[in-house]
């Protein structure tokens, strides 16, 4: 819903995953994203993501995609809730 983006939901929601994600030992977290989400790319940078490669034609639209992935423990910085 674009009148409720950029309050931070996103990046809160991501993070409880990411620290619920730790609490079952899990050591790094995978993910896709849309190429030209902008976004969720910055968002998932941030979060120390980092893209592995391009998927071609991932979705089905056609549309291409970043695999991303991200060493467990977080280290967000002072962001962090």
């Amino acid at each position: 819903v674009p009148d409720q983006r950029r309050h931070g939901i996103g990046r809160e929601l991501v993070v409880s995953s990411l620290k619920a994600l730790e609490l079952h030992g899990a050591e790094e977290c995978f993910l896709e994203v849309r190429t030209g989400n902008e976004e969720a790319v910055a968002l998932y940078k941030q979060l120390n993501f980092d893209t592995i490669r391009v998927v071609s034609h991932y979705y089905h639209d056609g549309a291409d995609a970043y695999l991303m992935s991200s060493k467990l423990p977080l280290s967000i910085g002072p962001h962090s809730p």
